[in-house]
C-alpha cells in the first residue's frame, strides 16, 4: 500500500511516457506532455520525465522498462525505472538516450526521482514534465514541464 496525497493504493499504472499513477486507469492518456496541473487522465500522478518516449529493443540493449520490488510490507521499496528509451521523434534512433528511476517508499510516503545523467544523449527533442500531481484535490507540484535533459539534480518529495 502506498500513500499518494492521503489515499492509500495498493496498484499503480505505468507508463512507457515517463511516469506513474494511482487510482482507476489511464487508458489512452496522451503521450506527449504537458505542463502541471493537466486535465484529464492520469488523475494522481508522479511525472518522472513525462515525454513520448520509445523502448527500442533492437537498437539499444538493455532497453526496457523495469519494476523491482524490494523488502517487505509494510517497509518495501518500490523501483520503476525506463532504460536506455528514446524521444519518438528523434532524426535519429542514435541521437538520444534517457535513464531514469523513481523510487516509493511504502512505510513513508516519499518518493524519489533519479536521473542517470552520464548516460543521457541528446537535447533537441526532449520537453520532459517533471513533477506530481493529484488532480482530485487540484494539487500538484512541479518541478518543470520542457526539461531538454535530465535535471541537474534527483528530486525528492517527502509528505507534509
Amino acid at each position: 500500500t502506498f500513500n499518494f496525497y492521503g489515499s492509500d493504493y495498493t496498484s499503480m499504472w505505468i507508463s512507457s511516457n515517463g511516469w506513474i499513477s494511482f487510482g482507476s486507469n489511464p487508458l489512452d492518456a496522451y503521450p506527449s506532455n504537458s505542463a502541471l496541473p493537466q486535465s484529464g487522465a492520469p488523475t494522481a500522478a508522479v511525472y518522472v520525465f513525462w515525454d513520448d518516449h520509445v523502448i527500442d529493443t533492437w537498437y539499444w540493449t538493455g532497453a526496457g522498462l523495469y519494476l523491482l520490488v524490494e523488502g517487505s510490507a509494510p517497509a518495501r521499496v518500490i523501483t520503476v525505472e525506463w532504460k536506455n528509451t528514446i524521444h519518438y521523434d528523434s532524426t535519429s534512433w542514435g541521437d538520444h538516450l534517457a535513464n531514469f528511476q523513481v523510487k516509493l517508499y511504502e512505510q513513508t510516503a516519499v518518493i524519489e526521482l533519479l536521473y542517470d545523467r552520464a548516460n543521457w544523449m541528446g537535447t533537441i527533442d526532449w520537453s520532459g514534465t517533471v513533477g506530481i500531481e493529484d488532480n482530485s484535490l487540484g494539487d500538484y507540484t512541479m518541478v518543470g514541464s520542457s526539461f531538454g535533459t535530465a535535471p541537474s539534480s534527483d528530486i525528492r518529495f517527502t509528505p507534509y
